[in-house]
């Protein structure tokens, strides 16, 4: 387990002998970032993580997920929780809290607002309400772009929604040919709710394209067309809506 010392001294590890005794080891700060939020707790008090650790500085034998309890939290980087509710604007609420340090390529504007168009053209033009998967479309990122764990969405959320973040999530961020290969072989085995979701994504982001060099852009358009071939089923309205917006483009 990991440990952030309530005197302010940083992060330790705790190990155990097959004697019983216990040793802590200092953590780097600099390795503090890996730490992953798991599981919100409801009083926010103590939040459980999950990541690898090193003792200093040195890759140990602990590589697979562990708890970790932080007893001591900056207030600005934990959501109140008690202000939480199964509303929509709720969850607009929590995605703009953990989004809030990101911007959208193409004007540097809120991620935020990328979130709620999605969410906005699943209402408008594919006529769904279905608050699961309106939900599902504010938070289709953030497990991959924050430090919101599944497991967090699973508790907040529930099961359903967690589900559809998860097919909607892909974590090979360093390689982002291989990203585009392992997220097309996702959505071709996701759910059609899924399928909706990522639908309505391709149709923002293409509408709204950053000022890339023109064969950048051909490429990703190229692939926004792929992925919308993969969802139309799912979704003939919103399919016929990114064919329009595209034409136009």
């Amino acid at each position: 387990k990991i440990y952030e010392d309530l005197g302010g001294e940083g992060f330790f590890y705790r190990d155990c002998n097959e004697g019983g005794e216990e040793s802590y080891y200092s953590i780097p700060p600099e390795l503090t970032g890996l730490f992953r939020p798991a599981i919100y707790n409801k009083e926010y008090i103590l939040k459980s993580c999950t990541g690898k650790i090193s003792l200093e500085g040195k890759p140990t034998k602990y590589e697979e997920p562990f708890a970790c309890k932080l007893y001591q939290l900056e207030k600005g980087d934990v959501y109140p929780l008690s202000r939480h509710d199964e509303s929509l604007l709720a969850t607009i609420a929590f995605a703009g809290f953990h989004h809030k340090n990101q911007k959208r390529k193409a004007d540097n504007s809120p991620y935020i607002f990328h979130l709620i168009e999605v969410c906005q053209l699943i209402q408008s033009v594919a006529g769904i309400k279905d608050m699961d998967i309106l939900k599902a479309a504010l938070l289709h990122d953030i497990a991959e772009d924050t430090h919101v764990c599944l497991e967090s969405l699973n508790s907040l959320f529930g099961t359903r929604i967690a589900s559809l973040v998860e097919e909607l999530t892909c974590y090979a961020e360093k390689d982002k040919k291989l990203k585009k290969k392992m997220l097309y072989d996702q959505i071709s085995k996701a759910s059609n709710d899924s399928k909706i979701i990522k639908l309505a994504d391709i149709i923002s982001n293409a509408t709204f394209l950053p000022d890339w060099p023109t064969a950048q852009l051909n490429e990703y358009l190229k692939w926004c067309d792929s992925i919308a071939e993969l969802c139309k089923q799912a979704s003939p309205d919103l399919f016929d809506f990114y064919q329009l917006e595209r034409h136009r483009k």
